[in-house]
């Protein structure tokens, strides 16, 4: 029971130096102000969109000179089944260090571009799809890893797509375009890597 009581004082008394403590250096803060990576991932139907496989080439400066703090980025968004989608959107993020020394990251981020949304035409159509605009918004945690590396999860995104579809429906000689404006949703949950320099 004595050796028990003084392990737990032994923990107790030790924790506070233990967090102070220098964090492994492939772990350590970012000290580069630029990324370029990648991500993968589901983007889930939430309303009127389909549920697509997407990739996210990403590109992005800090003005703090480091790898935390205000940012732009530009990322190209192509997803795939059930038709394919490309976008163009330009991104504002913001990196939070959550802990001290180390290069862990939150990540929250908002965006406004272009997306267009090619399907594919069922038999007797001719679908030239939608094109408008789209406006994202979510977080991700990221880990820099050696500063020249980061792998990120991002568990919560959503995508907001305000376009302008036109389907030609009916025969060669008779048909007619049906044009209109709508609105689609969907959540996006990604992961994926890169590299800072």
């Amino acid at each position: 029971m004595k050796r028990l009581t003084l392990l737990a004082l032994a923990v107790v008394l030790g924790a506070p130096s233990f967090a102070r403590a220098a964090p492994p250096p492939i772990l350590r803060e970012g000290t580069h102000p630029m990324w370029a990576g990648m991500g993968m991932g589901p983007a889930i139907e939430i309303s009127d969109y389909v549920t697509q496989f997407k990739l996210t080439p990403q590109f992005g400066y800090h003005f703090s000179g480091r790898a935390e703090g205000p940012a732009v980025a530009v990322e190209l968004q192509l997803a795939f089944g059930d038709g394919t989608t490309f976008g163009f959107v330009p991104m504002f993020v913001w990196d939070f260090r959550i802990v001290p020394g180390l290069g862990l990251y939150i990540s929250p981020f908002v965006g406004l571009g272009y997306a267009g949304f090619f399907p594919d035409c069922p038999p007797g159509f001719d679908c030239d799809g939608a094109h408008g605009l789209t406006f994202q918004f979510g977080v991700k945690a990221k880990l820099v890893l050696g500063d020249r590396g980061y792998v990120f999860f991002q568990p919560v995104a959503f995508d907001i797509m305000a376009a302008e579809y036109s389907v030609y429906v009916g025969g060669p000689f008779g048909g007619r375009y049906v044009s209109d404006w709508d609105d689609a949703e969907r959540f996006d949950m990604l992961f994926g890597g890169g590299v800072i320099f």
